[in-house]
């Protein structure tokens, strides 16, 4: 089984049977997995920030211009895109997210709003809006909490895999419900490990 990691704001696609998409050291990053069941489609973007920032947020210095993985806002139709070149069909796709952990704060509470710096719970808002915009199911998640995981999307089934940081893979879900046995996981061969400085704070 081949294994195929995608790494910060970056998109992982196939339809390869024997391959799976690895997002690794997911903190507040979250990784997004869509898969189109008819085709065998598998996408995975491991997603950094909530909203792609304006040229003022920049003080006059030149930004380069992002992946389109990077941010929630250009993540979800790029990923969508993705799945149309793989010859899959938009009304047959489901997703299902990992990952938003409560890294710089507490995190928001009934009575006080989410914070500017609690980029989890922004990642994890910004994507589910995204994908009711686009008729997107959201069938599983796995977010939040104050550890980091690793997920891994399955091209031949649809099987989302996670591995909490210190426990071993678990089945979260079979997006598709693409019916026959699930086959052995394939190793992460590299950490990823997150900070503030990968947010561009």
């Amino acid at each position: 089984m081949a294994a195929i990691l995608v790494e910060m704001g970056e998109t992982g696609a196939t339809k390869e049977s024997d391959t799976q998409l690895q997002a690794g050291g997911l903190g507040a990053c979250v990784g997004l997995c869509l898969y189109e069941a008819g085709v065998r489609a598998a996408v995975l973007v491991h997603i950094v920030l909530p909203k792609t920032l304006t040229p003022s947020s920049f003080a006059g210095r030149m930004p380069h211009t992002p992946s389109p993985g990077k941010c929630a806002d250009t993540a979800i139709p790029h990923a969508l895109a993705e799945i149309q070149k793989l010859g899959g069909q938009i009304s047959r796709v489901e997703a299902a997210i990992v990952g938003g952990a409560h890294i710089f704060t507490g995190g928001a509470t009934d009575n006080a709003p989410i914070s500017r710096l609690e980029i989890g719970q922004r990642n994890i808002l910004a994507i589910k809006e995204a994908l009711l915009r686009e008729g997107i199911p959201l069938t599983a998640e796995e977010t939040g909490g104050q550890g980091g995981r690793t997920v891994s999307l399955d091209a031949a089934t649809g099987g989302v895999w996670v591995r909490p940081v210190g426990l071993t893979d678990r089945l979260l879900v079979t997006l598709g419900r693409v019916s026959g046995p699930q086959p052995a996981k394939a190793k992460l061969q590299t950490p990823i490990l997150e900070g503030a400085l990968a947010y561009g704070l």
